[in-house]
């Protein structure tokens, strides 16, 4: 993406798994005030990725061999990348916060941005192949218009009405 190549499932596909099962590691651990859980950020522009997060679909258990793990940010907290390679539990309860808004905020906001990898021009394929979640089970949709601040706060409500 930062060449401004689109990326393609096959592409997002083992990294999608590799969140899941970073997620799901991540959450096996616990504490004596129980299981942990932990907020992970990524586009998942379609139902198919967001299944794989949920651990619901086929792709959800393969994420790439150990081997082929690179060091990233989202590994550092799991130390054992043969476990990654675990299929992901199917139990681990995964909600999707969408921030819904229209073309000219989205465009506005990525050209404020300094020194991001995903440029303005890239934004077309994204939007090209977003299938809007609104309605899916544990999706909370908030407005890109709103400020920070009430983001959050809808985001906090809509999780707990959500169960959460």
């Amino acid at each position: 993406m930062s060449k401004g190549i689109p990326l393609t499932d096959n592409d997002r596909e083992p990294w999608l798994a590799l969140i899941r099962s970073t997620a799901d590691q991540i959450c096996r651990r616990s504490d004596s005030a129980g299981p942990r859980g932990l907020v992970m950020a990524c586009s998942a522009l379609k139902r198919t990725y967001r299944d794989i997060l949920r651990g619901v679909h086929p792709k959800a258990h393969e994420p790439p061999p150990p081997e082929e793990i690179p060091e990233h940010p989202i590994t550092e907290h799991v130390h054992d990348k043969e476990a990654l390679a675990e299929p992901p539990a199917q139990n681990l309860r995964t909600f999707f916060v969408f921030i819904k808004g229209g073309r000219e905020v989205l465009e506005e906001r990525m050209r404020a941005r300094k020194d991001h990898f995903m440029k303005v021009d890239m934004l077309r394929s994204q939007l090209e192949t977003l299938q809007d979640p609104t309605g899916e089970e544990g999706v909370v949709v908030i407005r890109l218009e709103d400020g920070m601040d009430e983001q959050v706060q809808e985001a906090v409500k809509g999780l707990a009405e959500a169960g959460l």
